[in-house]
């Protein structure tokens, strides 16, 4: 209870008023509102899993949710199915996220730590981490890279399921039966693990890259203790852990298998060059901000760095750690040494001194912001927080012995542990200023979010125009609908075109009347192209093509009326998916891209 409340503490400042979070001038929060809006339209289409924002790139559509993690703005979409208006939506998946976040937290640090009152205080530490404040208040547009952090402590909760010693799941006496609790836990084990990755991996991809090292450095960790505890070699927690690897993947396979293997088909250079270099953003002597108040001022990157009083409560605590292991050691200490060796990785690989594995290590670049690996330092800052009243209450859920405190008596763990979370929860708070964006959901419309990306000189929530095809380019500035407020009009650019009328229009499906003169006619189609679209005349497939420039569709028509219909089917790495019965019944191209 006391870990919800810190996170409707921490959700407080934006579930308090009735607008969304105004951040950097009202340049990115409202991405939030396009991605949930054209998400909740794809999916009331019945295109699901979504691939694709119909009404974005200024009316063309655009492929975003094929390369963008969506799990974050699904959650937003619930929210949004049971009622909640967008604003609301995304203010109650923000809430969940502090909540799930905070509650991995508390849970990793009592077992971790032996104590729920490390618990507790990690918890808040982890709620109120600078950085994880700051993907809600300053970067208004990363509510996914906010629900990464949530499953941060769940995923090594699952992972140290797998790689518990055999004797610790000896429960029973009985022969027979402690067989039988074994596998049904390690099948638990298993499941739960699967589960936690794939929602890291479905949450943020470039989050669950860069924390996955520490993830395996921990998997390995512990097939080591385990070999320690048994004094012989076994190789049960590597099969453990890499038959749950394969799971996890598996089951996020259906979002990062085309990710990847339809790079070719987007215009991603733009993601690592110029401002988005890697180079650009290191932090060295800037890594901790000055103040006892976090100052959230995003110019000049200050609001990506550690805060002050985050920081020394982490240094404190890490000392505690070193300190308690003069002690004689025992499976509950050692992954004590594992959170300061992450911690101290994951704020090397935010100094210029990681600058030659950013230079050589594949996919590194695309993290793009060094400072992005402030999230893994704070988890690992937050575990070191909770080490300053580890041991005190007893043993933890997972059976870890108590790890005696060198700094407190256990009788002054509580008043510590509210004492430093009233001093982390201040410090995080009282610098916080916030303006919002009074908006109604009649004020969330497929047009207005189309003359937002105008405004901004944004594509569907991309500053770069990113997910284009390379036939795009140069990139739109605008479109027909936006320069005559007529969406739905087709053109030809050879020969002569009588009509050309819209039927029906949905995400993944298109009827069109067009008549050619003689001679036929060579039509460009409002929507553009993308390698899962397939078109029909008369119901004979024809090709499509991508008009030079613009990128949208085109084909060929024969003279005279014809019904032409574009559909939306699976990109050719998609062929495992399956379409959804109501597009079976328009249409015999499957429309889940």
């Amino acid at each position: 209870m006391a870990v919800v409340l810190v996170a409707l503490i921490a959700a407080g400042p934006a579930l308090g008023e009735p607008g969304l979070l105004n951040t950097r001038g009202g340049g990115d929060s409202p991405f939030l509102l396009q991605r949930l809006h054209q998400l909740t339209a794809a999916l009331a289409d019945g295109h699901f899993p979504a691939r694709w924002m119909p009404d974005a790139a200024y009316g063309d559509g655009y492929p975003f949710y094929n390369f963008y993690a969506p799990l974050s703005i699904y959650v937003a979409a619930a929210f949004r199915f049971l009622g909640s208006s967008f604003v609301r939506a995304i203010h109650l998946a923000q809430l969940a996220g502090f909540v799930v976040a905070g509650l991995g937290a508390f849970y990793l640090a009592r077992r971790w730590l032996g104590s729920p009152w490390a618990g507790l205080l990690a918890a808040v530490a982890y709620t109120v981490a600078p950085f994880h404040m700051v993907n809600v208040y300053v970067r208004g547009d990363s509510l996914a890279e906010f629900w990464a952090m949530a499953w941060y402590p769940w995923v090594l909760l699952a992972a140290d399921r797998l790689v518990v010693t055999s004797d610790e799941r000896r429960v029973t006496s009985d022969e027979g039966s402690s067989l039988v609790t074994r596998r049904s836990s390690l099948v638990t084990s298993i499941a739960l693990f699967a589960l936690a990755y794939a929602a890291l991996i479905l949450s943020h991809n470039i989050s669950a890259l860069i924390f996955s090292p520490f993830l395996l450095l921990y998997l390995l960790f512990g097939f080591w203790r385990d070999r320690r505890a048994t004094r012989k070699t076994s190789f049960a927690p590597l099969l453990r852990s890499a038959a749950a690897l394969l799971l996890a993947l598996s089951l996020a396979a259906w979002f990062f298998v085309p990710a990847l293997a339809e790079q070719g088909v987007a215009q991603l250079g733009p993601v690592t060059e110029g401002y988005f270099h890697y180079s650009n953003h290191f932090r060295g002597l800037t890594l901790v901000q000055g103040g006892l108040l976090f100052d959230y001022n995003p110019d000049g990157g200050i609001a990506f760095r550690m805060g002050l009083v985050q920081a020394a409560l982490a240094v404190v605590g890490g000392w505690a750690l070193v300190a308690g292991r003069r002690r004689p050691a025992t499976n509950a200490q050692r992954p004590l040494l594992f959170i300061l060796a992450s911690f101290l990785l994951a704020t090397f690989m935010i100094t210029p001194l990681s600058r030659p594995l950013w230079d050589h290590l594949p996919l590194l670049p695309f993290t793009q912001f060094p400072w992005r690996f402030l999230s893994v330092q704070a988890l690992f800052g937050a575990l070191l927080t909770g080490a300053l009243v580890s041991g005190a209450g007893g043993q933890g859920s997972g059976g870890a012995k108590e790890i005696g405190s060198p700094l407190l008596l256990r009788s002054r763990a509580p008043l510590l542990t509210v004492g430093a979370s009233l001093v982390l929860i201040a410090a995080a708070l009282l610098g916080l200023t916030t303006d919002h964006l009074i908006l109604t959901d009649a004020d969330v419309t497929a047009e207005r979010l189309a003359q937002y990306e105008w405004f901004t000189g944004n594509v569907g929530t991309t500053i770069s125009a990113e997910y284009l095809t390379p036939a795009a380019a140069p990139r739109p500035w605008t479109s027909a609908w936006l320069n005559s407020g007529t969406r739905d009009r087709a053109v030809a650019v050879a020969g002569e075109l009588s009509a050309a009328t819209l039927r029906t229009r949905t995400t993944t499906r298109q009827t069109w009347d067009v008549a050619a003169g003689p001679g036929g006619a060579t039509v460009v189609f409002p929507t553009l192209m993308w390698p899962g679209w397939r078109a029909e005349i008369d119901g004979q497939p024809v090709q499509l093509a991508a008009q030079p420039g613009s990128g949208l569709m085109t084909l060929t028509t024969p003279e005279g009326e014809h019904a032409v219909t574009l559909t939306l089917g699976r990109t050719p790495c998609l062929l495992y998916t399956s379409p959804s019965p109501r597009d079976r019944t328009r249409s015999r191209m499957p429309s889940s891209a």
